[in-house]
């Protein structure tokens, strides 16, 4: 006949399995436990103090460790900012201007004007130059309003000119249009719509910055001289359209 009982020997870390052939003993659960009291009861103070302070350096430097990764994320974080703040104020910024040139382009044979052409400013309003900067302007002409669904198509010989914008620099697009002054009487009559449109991409200078864009659309809305002998000069005046002016993110929903 087999029993399971507590043993009585000090400590009580034993249980002993009685049989006929006398106890067996086997290890109790809580033995790991007991010992590891027993051992730390019988520990000098020195050691006590020698493992206690082991416990906190080893705690102390897992804390470091968490706080100086926290650190260096946000330090990370806080360059970035600050590089993202440096470039938003020192890089190129492109912009087009309804101040357009216009030129009457005088025949030599009848010194009159044999048609009229545009050239549209331009500006770099940032400290950096402009690095890899494509631009065309285009001209439309209707007697109706240009259309909602208008694709802004690049045509004519000006298409994606290659152009550099240092810093705080002023220029002007190629004279586009070439406007016979036939056309232009309608436009001064008002029976007739003039549109200048168009588009700048260019880079910065800093590193992985992503590609700019530019777009406009002007319309002439007046147009005072004699389109033939460009006599009676008062002025001229462009606005700009409910469509096709933005720059870079504001894009994106434009044509």
């Amino acid at each position: 006949m087999r029993s399971l009982q507590r043993d009585d020997r000090p400590g009580g870390c034993y249980k002993a399995l009685h049989s006929d052939q006398g106890p067996v003993y086997l290890a109790d659960q809580d033995m790991p436990v007991s010992r590891w009291l027993q051992s730390w009861r019988q520990t000098t103070i020195a050691n006590k103090a020698t493992a206690i302070a082991g416990l906190v350096v080893a705690a102390a430097t897992v804390i470091y460790a968490i706080v100086a990764s926290s650190q260096l994320s946000e330090l990370r974080d806080s360059n970035r900012i600050n590089r993202e703040a440096l470039e938003s104020v020192q890089r190129a910024f492109v912009t087009f201007s309804t101040a357009v040139d216009i030129v009457g382009v005088i025949d030599p044979k009848t010194e009159k004007v044999k048609e009229w052409d545009f050239r549209v400013p331009m500006e770099n309003s940032g400290v950096t130059p402009t690095q890899g900067m494509l631009m065309h302007v285009d001209t439309y002409v209707s007697q109706d309003e240009m259309p909602e669904d208008f694709s802004y198509p690049d045509t004519g010989v000006t298409s994606k000119i290659r152009i550099v914008l240092g810093p705080k620099e002023k220029s002007g697009s190629t004279p586009v249009g070439a406007i016979k002054p036939e056309a232009m009487l309608g436009i001064k009559n008002r029976t007739e719509h003039l549109y200048l449109y168009g588009w700048a991409t260019y880079r910065d200078i800093f590193k992985d910055t992503p590609l700019h864009v530019t777009k406009f659309c002007y319309e002439m809305t007046e147009f005072d001289p004699d389109p033939f002998t460009g006599q009676g000069w008062k002025g001229t005046f462009f606005v700009t359209t409910r469509h096709h002016n933005c720059t870079d993110e504001d894009c994106a929903n434009e044509r």
